[in-house]
């Protein structure tokens, strides 16, 4: 199955849009099932041995555009641990950030750089 012509996480269109938004590259790997818990906008994960696996994304892309800077802002509010639903066709499901980084080069001015790690917030007992 291949990828959805536009990837979104929460409100965001992350790759697929006119502005101009991008996915350099999206790497999905099945880790070990874990418990999560938020608390003081951190996750912390307690792996569980024999549960079933699922997603960890690292996705590195650009925001440019007319609204670069506020798709930043929103991207930044969701780094708290908050839950936020992602669709890319394949990997479907509601994730958190467990890293968010921001590269801002000044002879880049029109485009923001950005890395973030997501898992899959699945709490469902197998």
């Amino acid at each position: 199955m291949p990828l959805a012509s536009t990837i979104t996480f929460g409100t965001l269109t992350l790759d697929g849009n006119l502005g101009g938004n991008f996915i350099e590259p999206l790497i999905a790997v099945r880790v070990a099932g874990s418990l999560k818990q938020r608390f003081n906008e951190t996750v912390t994960i307690q792996e569980i041995p024999g549960r079933g696996k699922e997603w960890q994304i690292d996705i590195s892309g650009v925001f440019s555009g007319a609204n670069m800077e506020s798709d930043l802002d929103t991207l930044e509010s969701y780094n708290n641990g908050s839950i936020r639903q992602f669709i890319d066709g394949i990997h479907d499901s509601n994730y958190v950030i467990l890293n968010l980084s921001v590269s801002r080069i000044n002879t880049e001015k029109t485009i923001i750089r950005y890395n973030m790690t997501l898992r899959e917030y699945t709490q469902t007992l197998p």
